[in-house]
């Protein structure tokens, strides 16, 4: 996804730990379409291994070099 907001919004923090989702999102919404690809290509290993890992519910911001877990709880 492209909104590292859904953190923000009451509703969809419920539905995220409710339902114990697993998120992975980029942080820039205006990368062009190539770049936003990639990121999720080159990082599939290490967004495989998060999921195995941890049964959820977390957000993840997906970034060229690394995944970075992101707070769920309100700020």
């Amino acid at each position: 996804m492209k909104d590292t907001r859904i953190r923000y919004n009451p509703a969809e923090r419920a539905a995220v730990l409710r339902h114990s989702v697993r998120c992975f999102c980029l942080t820039s919404q205006s990368l062009p379409a190539d770049e936003m690809v990639r990121r999720f290509v080159d990082q599939i290993e290490t967004i495989a291994d998060a999921c195995r890992a941890d049964p959820g519910p977390f957000i993840n911001a997906v970034h060229a070099q690394r995944i970075e877990r992101l707070r769920l709880d309100p700020e």
